[in-house]
């Protein structure tokens, strides 16, 4: 789950910004081999989004709201 959370926050400030950080040192900040972080990173976006980053406004608004609630929920719970 870490990974994975990693190549998507990587993919997403690639996609978005022009300027970006080297992947060694998302390596470093990520706790992670460079070597490691290229080829999980090729593997995620060749097989696992098929090179499709762009994402519609009400899909990216739909899974915004069920992160707010699940989060929401949890924070609640935690408290009681």
């Amino acid at each position: 789950m870490y990974r994975i959370t990693l190549l998507s926050l990587i993919s997403a400030a690639k996609y978005q910004d022009d300027a970006y950080l080297k992947n060694t040192a998302y390596a470093e900040i990520g706790g992670i081999k460079t070597d490691e972080l290229n080829k999980l990173e090729m593997e995620y976006l060749s097989n696992g989004l098929n090179f499709k980053l762009y994402v519609e406004e009400s899909t990216f608004r739909k899974y915004q709201r069920y992160c707010e609630e699940y989060f929401s929920k949890k924070m609640h719970q935690q408290r009681n």
